[in-house]
């Protein structure tokens, strides 16, 4: 699936890549602040702004991940309702 058999595995295929090989996967730590999202799920220019931090978190949760760390567990909690009540599995 990788364009290079040396290129970095990255998303699912890394999480793939790590259950193939017995691991579990953990994300650390989500965060809603800009400054610790992705550049696509940043709003507004302050860095200390919430951002899309449901987008980012769904798309970590696509990946496969056997589960996450937060630092708002409030906000994790949400997330994972949300992803798992519906619209957001593939």
């Amino acid at each position: 699936r990788r364009a290079r058999p040396d290129a970095a595995l990255r998303g699912s295929d890394l999480v793939d890549a790590a259950h193939a090989a017995g691991l579990a996967v953990y994300t650390w730590t989500l965060r809603p602040e800009n400054r610790f999202l992705a550049p696509e799920f940043r709003r507004g220019a302050s860095r200390s702004a919430w951002g899309d931090w449901l987008g980012e978190f769904t798309r970590i949760m696509d990946t496969g991940v056997d589960g996450v760390f937060v630092d708002h567990p409030d906000l994790g909690f949400e997330a994972r309702a949300a992803y798992f009540d519906s619209e957001y599995l593939p």
